[in-house]
Order: C-alpha cells, then structure tokens, then sequence
C-alpha cells in the first residue's frame, strides 16, 4: 500500500482490452502498431496516452486494467 500511496498520482485505468492470461503468454498476434487499436487509459482527470517507443506501446491485452507511469 505504500508503493500504491507514494504512486497513486502517477496510475492510468483503462476498461478495455483485459485478457485472462499472464502478460508473459500474450502472444506476438495481440501486438499491432494501428492507432485504432491502441487502448484508452485514465488518469482519472484525463487521458493518459503510451509513449510509441514504449514496450507497452502496442500491446492491445493486458492481464490487469492498471497502468503505472513516471512522467506526465
């Protein structure tokens, strides 16, 4: 809770694109670089958008609906 506390500003949310699999057996077809494909994440205030030179840049499944970042 404390790692959660000290980040909390800092987590996106998203309601799309949960799987049911661990991230590590998502397979290489659930990647795509089509900007239509890409999910929305929150902030809770705003949207928060993917560097595209991010390993989670294309990912379109993710086994948990939370997302944390560094920067704003």
């Amino acid at each position: 809770s404390i790692l959660c506390a000290g980040l909390y500003p800092n987590i996106a949310a998203t309601e799309e694109g949960m799987t049911a699999v661990p991230c590590g057996s998502i397979q290489k077809s659930s990647f795509s670089s089509s900007a239509k494909d890409q999910l929305q994440w929150y902030d809770g205030e705003r949207e928060v958008y993917i560097h595209p030179s991010s390993i989670n840049a294309n990912a379109r499944g993710f086994q948990f609906p939370f997302l944390v970042f560094l920067e704003k």
